[in-house]
């Protein structure tokens, strides 16, 4: 039906069937998205997991160091005392 100012209308139950298949023909397009959605955090996720890991590993190699160097440094400081002594 058109109106006086020549916009087009539509009866009511034609507008409601029209919102019905916008958001049927919406559906599978948010049904790609959401798979995608969760395909990028596991992705995100797992990169995460993995830099943590590394970081993790580092501090431990750097906390062993340090105990290493400071026990060597310890003994040559012991062996200089009792070489002095």
């Amino acid at each position: 039906m058109v109106l006086a100012d020549g916009r087009f209308c539509l009866p009511c139950h034609s507008v409601r069937e029209a919102t019905q298949v916008s958001a049927m023909a919406d559906l599978p397009r948010t049904v790609r998205s959401g798979a995608i959605e969760q395909q990028l955090l596991t992705r995100y996720q797992t990169a995460v997991d993995d830099d943590l890991h590394k970081a993790i590993r580092a501090l431990r190699e750097a906390q062993e160091w340090r105990l290493s160097t400071s026990e060597s440094a310890a003994k040559s400081a012991a062996e200089c005392t009792q070489m002095v002594a």
